[in-house]
């Protein structure tokens, strides 16, 4: 993976437009590629590339995500474009803005401060989609004003068999605390997502439960 730097010439090499991603993984961390997809394994880390073992083959396209799970990356909770998309919301009057990828509290009063600041009362959703955000989960139900679980991207950074339970426990801490909370479904074809909703379709009496479909193409 060519991190830095001009794109290798090597066969079976990928540019990754992250520069941080170097500082942020570890020899033998695994990499997750294209939503889990595939799958490497960090053999060593020079200057400007990682050099990986495929554990996982498969076809690679571009503008795939990559998943780092259990590791703190050193992403900043608001981008540029971030903030532009907020600011584009707050002009058309949106009244609910959802933070991808929070990971602590701290994301969440940074995301609201930002709100406040240009006079918009939109609600903060925070998407809880990583191991960091569940660890944190108590501090982001109270600095939240309603929790998504996006269980797509938490599916891959949390074993899948741990997933329903992950759920289930989120749901109950914030209906106990009357903190609104909604279950995304997404494409249940994909498996680590139809494991919870067998599991949890029923017991959960989440506040909202929605269904996303994406067409290819569109």
């Amino acid at each position: 993976m060519t991190v830095r730097g001009a794109p290798s010439s090597e066969r079976n090499s990928i540019t990754v437009n992250y520069d941080g991603l170097i500082d942020d993984v570890a020899v033998d961390d695994v990499v997750l590629l294209d939503n889990g997809l595939m799958q490497v394994r960090v053999l060593a880390k020079e200057d400007n590339r990682i050099r990986t073992v495929v554990l996982t083959a498969g076809t690679l396209g571009s503008r795939r995500h990559i998943n780092l799970p259990g590791v703190h990356v050193n992403l900043p909770a608001l981008t540029e474009k971030d903030l532009a998309d907020v600011a584009l919301g707050v002009e058309l009057g949106v009244d609910f803005v959802a933070l991808s990828f929070a990971r602590k509290k701290e994301d969440l009063e940074e995301l609201r401060q930002v709100l406040q600041k240009s006079g918009s009362t939109a609600q903060v959703v925070a998407k809880i989609e990583s191991q960091s955000a569940v660890r944190e989960i108590d501090d982001m139900i109270a600095a939240a004003d309603i929790i998504l679980i996006a269980r797509g991207d938490l599916g891959i950074e949390c074993p899948m068999e741990e997933l329903p339970i992950i759920q289930r426990r989120i749901v109950k801490r914030c209906l106990r605390l009357g903190k609104p909370v909604v279950v995304g479904r997404s494409d249940d074809r994909a498996p680590r997502r139809m494991t919870a909703t067998m599991a949890n379709q029923i017991h959960d009496p989440s506040t909202r439960c929605f269904k996303s479909i994406f067409a290819k193409g569109l």
